[in-house]
């Protein structure tokens, strides 16, 4: 399980996912000001100056969440070849929802509001290489297995 590329391909994409559910992915600037008054985070909106939290949204975190899970799920699936496989993709199609819906978020963004964007938004699309990366390992294991047992 440990010594499969794969693992450290999903292992390095829970890290991606976990520090992108940590941190501010948008700045709202008003305009006329100079410093963001707030950001946006994978619950929603909060003010940079106290802290309080202004909109709730959870639809980010819960597909950061789900996106863990299943990179977490596939690690731990090393004898299921296909089920791995198929929880990759899924989870190929959850980092694309998550950069959709904070894409949806941007664009709800009031007139006179400049949005600023965060490294940690580039997170999902390295966790999606990551993905890939990992879908690509489990096809050679599978195609070492189909070779090997074509030889017996």
């Amino acid at each position: 399980m440990w010594q499969r590329i794969q693992t450290l391909w999903w292992l390095l994409a829970i890290v991606a996912m976990a520090l992108f559910g940590t941190q501010s992915i948008l700045l709202y600037t008003a305009v006329g000001e100079l410093l963001p008054s707030h950001a946006l985070h994978s619950y929603g909106v909060q003010m940079i100056a106290d802290g309080q939290l202004v909109e709730r949204n959870y639809l980010v975190a819960i597909l950061t969440g789900v996106s863990i899970a299943l990179s977490v799920v596939s690690i731990f699936a090393y004898k299921m070849r296909t089920f791995q496989f198929r929880l990759s993709v899924l989870g190929c199609i959850v980092l694309l929802g998550i950069l959709c819906a904070v894409g949806y978020l941007a664009y709800l963004v009031p007139e006179g509001v400049s949005v600023g964007i965060t490294v940690w938004l580039s997170m999902p699309l390295v966790a999606l290489i990551l993905q890939l990366m990992a879908i690509r390992g489990v096809l050679k294991d599978e195609m070492l297995v189909r070779m090997s047992s074509r030889i017996r």
